[in-house]
């Protein structure tokens, strides 16, 4: 097989860091394997539901023994691209300018993923970076021929939902079914004070709440979803979330990955703000119109949200217009656009 058609992705999911690294990870090893080309996953800390998940992608796993970003992670990690002759891809804070150093210039080539240039400096062939406005003055502090990848247009989205239809033109009158989502950790049990929120409504609600495989479960949310006044179902890693999303009049999620998949559905999205990696994104997307955004780390974040909830709730014009703000931001190519560049012009 020749050599550009291997991928080797450092990446990990975990209660801490949450699965979006792996997820979006996931939605390029879906392009690159459109064509018979081989990936393999290799991760310091990645829960079962996610090893059965990229395996039944046709994706190789290999888990391994050492602390994520340190020197033995990147020998690690250097000795399989070696193996495997592999393009490398690194998606996770961890993998700071030393770790690139390390691999860099020694495998194939090396793609970086980051967000508002969280890790500082780079040592790699491509930086990509999905989020809406990011800008090439972050990242200046990297090889000169270093590409850049920037912006929505190389968000990159699982195939689940490419396959599901962007129809929704119309917004609807009341808000009747409402998606949570937590993203694949439910940081700081951020669902729960959703529901509490939500519980303060008095038009009865069909809630769906969902939380990914990296949390801690369902359990308290299905407790609490018997003595609410809505009807609340509780889902764990749910196969499908483009269904759950394009049946949502209203999202309340987390600022992490999954706000590209709602924005290219067209959904409504209250967005919230748990870890400080999300602050500039969600920002961004606020200002754009397609979402509403809040600071879900402060100790007045259940009262903001209140507020949020109820102003999107009431304002059907507002809710029009983030679905118009939403459309076209996304056109679903990203991923075949950061295969192509790889392809063309990394080996």
């Amino acid at each position: 097989m020749p050599t550009a058609e291997r991928l080797l992705i450092r990446t990990d999911a975990s209660p801490t860091i949450g699965a979006g690294h792996v997820m979006r990870c996931l939605a390029l090893a879906q392009q690159w394997r459109i064509e018979g080309r081989r990936v393999t996953f290799a991760c310091s800390e990645l829960p079962a539901v996610f090893v059965d998940r990229l395996r039944s992608e046709g994706c190789k796993v290999v888990i391994f023994d050492a602390e994520a970003g340190s020197p033995d992670d990147a020998a690690t990690t250097l000795k399989l691209a070696h193996d495997l002759d592999a393009v490398v891809v690194a998606d996770g804070y961890r993998f700071s300018v030393d770790y690139q150093r390390a691999v860099y210039g020694k495998a194939r080539a090396l793609l970086v993923f980051d967000d508002f240039g969280q890790i500082g400096a780079y040592q790699a062939d491509l930086i990509l970076d999905q989020n809406l406005g990011t800008s090439e003055d972050i990242y200046v502090d990297r090889p000169p021929n270093c590409m850049l990848l920037l912006g929505p247009e190389y968000v990159m989205l699982r195939r689940e939902f490419l396959d599901t239809a962007q129809n929704r033109s119309e917004v609807s009158p009341a808000v009747c079914n409402v998606l949570v989502t937590t993203g694949g950790a439910d940081v700081g049990g951020f669902a729960i004070r959703i529901l509490d929120v939500l519980e303060e409504i008095p038009e009865p609600l069909n809630i769906t709440v969902v939380v990914g495989g990296a949390s801690s479960g369902t359990g308290p949310i299905e407790v609490r979803a018997r003595n609410s006044h809505h009807r609340v179902r509780s889902i764990e890693n749910a196969a499908n979330m483009a269904q759950l999303m394009a049946e949502a009049d209203l999202a309340v999620s987390t600022a992490g990955s999954t706000v590209w998949e709602l924005a290219y559905l067209g959904v409504p999205a209250v967005i919230g703000v748990v870890a400080e990696n999300q602050r500039l994104g969600a920002a961004a997307l606020e200002r754009s119109g397609a979402a509403v955004a809040f600071d879900g780390m402060t100790t007045s974040a259940a009262e903001e949200l209140r507020q949020v909830i109820r102003l999107v709730c009431g304002d059907q014009p507002r809710r029009s217009a983030m679905i118009k703000a939403s459309q076209g931001m996304i056109d679903g190519m990203g991923a075949a656009r950061v295969v192509s560049t790889v392809i063309g012009n990394l080996v």
